[in-house]
């Protein structure tokens, strides 16, 4: 049975854990109130939710889950959106996605209620697209039929090529929106941060280290693998394929196995392509650069400062600490 911590070490726990906050969301904006309890993110665009920290967080205990206060989407931020309301209320999306993500007490979470509040934004905007485009689409269909219509009754001849034209037409579009689909979930990216107790196990540390191969190379899979206490896994590349990987492996006998971080983009490494075996944290962090792969070039790319690199390994002690038999 785990010793209860004290109000103490606590408090250096949610410490720690906002510090590595700020640290992966450097473009948001994170506040504690220690008085009130919440916690406030915030991010580039005005989007934002409110928790209220109980006081026995990150203790596993049945009320040391946060609670959700609000969630709301800034839409005047989004030119798509600027006819809506201005601000959208997600709580009830937020809450009912969060419920079904169980998560676990006794163990830091905030991240993981980051990203969840991520993917409900990000989940929201590709409603909106997907609805776009089926409008687009339905505009451009009843464009052709009433040019098609248009040029029969002006020739007035009733040819039978007019309409072989069109229907050769409305497959060539229907040809190219799909490649288009395809080439879209193509140039999706996913990079992937995973915490374990522990990785010593030679086959599972070669498991780690091979991802499957591409189709359209040896592997679209880049990343930086440390075993011992704890193992830590980062996984960037074809979302698809680092999904793939991911429940490859988590299918796998382990203690713990927890996806830390999860973000819909490509990161660089300092080893260049394909995936590298690490001893310790420090070249866990060191041999991380981040770069916006929308950006291209090294437009919107930053490396981590040091000390974004003592947060993330405070975490992970307090982790593996907790994870200890």
């Amino acid at each position: 049975m785990t010793t209860p911590s004290s109000p103490e070490e606590k408090e250096n726990r949610l410490t720690t854990e906002l510090q590595l906050l700020e640290s992966m969301y450097p473009d948001s904006q994170i506040h504690f109130d220690r008085t009130t309890r919440e916690f406030k993110y915030t991010t580039e665009n005005g989007n934002s939710f409110r928790l209220r920290i109980p006081d026995s967080y990150p203790e596993d205990d049945d009320n040391s889950l946060p609670e959700i206060l609000s969630a709301t989407r800034n839409d005047s931020s989004n030119s798509k959106t600027k006819s809506k309301q201005q601000d959208q209320d997600l709580r009830a999306r937020f809450q009912r996605r969060t419920d079904s993500e169980a998560l676990p007490r006794g163990v830091e979470i905030l991240d993981s209620v980051v990203l969840i509040f991520e993917e409900v934004l990000s989940s929201l905007l590709e409603e909106e697209e997907e609805e776009e485009e089926e409008e687009e689409s339905d505009e451009t269909e009843t464009g052709t039929e009433t040019a098609t219509e248009t040029e029969t009754k002006i020739e007035m001849r009733g040819e039978s090529s007019s309409s072989s034209s069109s229907n050769s037409q409305k497959k060539k579009k229907k040809k190219k929106k799909k490649q288009k689909a395809e080439e879209k979930q193509d140039s999706k990216k996913l990079t992937t941060i995973i915490y374990l107790h522990h990785l010593l196990n030679t086959t599972k540390r070669k498991q780690c280290l091979s991802p499957p191969p591409s189709p359209s190379s040896s592997s679209s899979i880049s990343g930086i693998t440390k075993p011992g206490y704890p193992g830590v896994l980062i996984y960037s590349g074809a979302a698809e394929e680092v999904r793939e990987h991911v429940q490859g492996l988590k299918a796998l006998n382990w203690q713990a196995f927890q996806v830390r971080l999860e973000v819909a983009e490509g990161w660089k490494f300092a080893h260049g392509e394909g995936m590298v075996e690490v001893e310790r944290m420090s070249e866990v962090v060191g041999g991380i650069v981040e770069e916006d792969d929308r950006g291209g070039g090294s437009k919107g790319r930053r490396e981590m400062p040091q000390n974004e690199g003592a947060n993330l390994l405070a975490t992970t002690r307090a982790l593996s600490a907790e994870y200890a038999v």
